[in-house]
């Protein structure tokens, strides 16, 4: 029949307090090796995650068309592409607003031809009315008033 202190490091005569002690050595043991392997787990989830970082951060530079950052620095080259990112934002609002400006120019535009073919119009009138040969050749008013 097995004794409940097969195996452990003490006698079968031992004081049943260093047996208890023996146990709780062994439990603490047994704790920290599985705190070893939690930790151990973490370490290698940690390094596994800085490799998919520095991998996503090289594909990242790739695909912006910035390879000379593939062998920087991932926090460096995140901080560079931010950079970039800013400097496109703030040139993509800049041409939104000059495409407004166009806009607005080619609508300024388009009414200033309105308004010459309108006066045209009306000039031909006027030299009909007046029966000159040519616009130039309209008398013009007095121009004191």
């Amino acid at each position: 029949m097995k004794n409940a202190i097969d195996g452990l490091p003490v006698t079968p005569s031992a004081d049943p307090s260093a047996v208890k002690a023996v146990l709780g050595i062994a439990d603490q043991v047994f704790i920290t090796t599985e705190e070893m392997s939690k930790l151990q787990h973490r370490i290698d989830a940690a390094k596994s995650n800085i490799s998919t970082y520095v991998l996503e951060v090289r594909d990242l530079a790739v695909r912006a068309g910035q390879t000379q950052l593939v062998d920087v620095d991932p926090l460096i080259t995140v901080g560079k592409l931010q950079e970039l990112a800013r400097n496109a934002l703030t040139n993509e609002i800049r041409i939104a607003e000059l495409l407004k400006t166009k806009s607005r120019e080619e609508q300024n535009l388009a009414a200033a031809k309105v308004a010459i073919l309108t006066n045209k119009s009306r000039l031909e009138e006027l030299r009909l009315e007046a029966l000159a040969p040519e616009v130039n050749l309209v008398p013009i008013g007095d121009r004191s008033k």
